[in-house]
C-alpha cells in the first residue's frame, strides 16, 4: 500500500469503475492463489484448464477483472495470451499491450514454470 492509500477496504474502486483493463499474471501468484472460492474472478470451468493436478495456478490472463486464458512464451522469450474465451478487438488490443509490455520487459528471458497446467503444456482443449 501507498501511504495516500488510506480508503476502508471496501470503499475503493470497483473493477467496473476503472474502465477496461487487462493484467498478465505469473504462475502462483497470490491474486489467482489466494482464494478458496474462486467464482468471482474464474469460470469453473477454466479451472482445470489453470491449475495443476495439486492446485497450484500457473500464468494468467486477466481482463476487467476475470480470468479468461494463460500466457506462455515462444523460443525467443515473447509472451503470447492463450484465451479461453472470446474477446472483442479492443478487449485483444488491450491484452496484446499486456503481452508485448510484459516480454519488452523480460527482455527475452524464457521463464521457466515448474507448474503448468493444462493450458501451459499446450494440451488441445475440448
Amino acid at each position: 500500500m501507498l501511504p495516500q492509500d488510506t480508503a476502508p477496504t471496501g470503499d475503493g474502486p470497483s473493477a467496473a469503475d476503472l474502465g477496461p483493463w487487462a493484467v498478465l499474471l505469473p504462475t502462483l501468484d497470490p491474486t489467482t492463489m489466494g482464494w478458496r472460492g474462486r467464482d468471482f474472478h474464474l469460470p469453473p470451468q477454466h479451472v482445470r484448464h489453470l491449475f495443476d493436478s495439486v492446485g497450484n495456478g500457473g500464468t494468467t490472463v486477466w481482463l476487467n477483472g476475470r480470468v479468461i486464458g494463460a500466457w506462455v512464451q515462444d523460443a525467443a522469450g515473447r509472451v503470447q495470451p492463450i484465451l479461453l474465451e472470446p474477446v472483442s478487438a479492443d478487449e485483444w488490443r488491450l491484452i496484446d499491450a499486456e503481452a508485448t509490455a510484459l516480454s519488452d520487459w523480460l527482455h527475452g528471458q524464457v521463464i521457466t514454470n515448474v507448474y503448468k497446467s493444462a493450458l501451459l503444456k499446450g494440451e488441445t482443449l475440448p
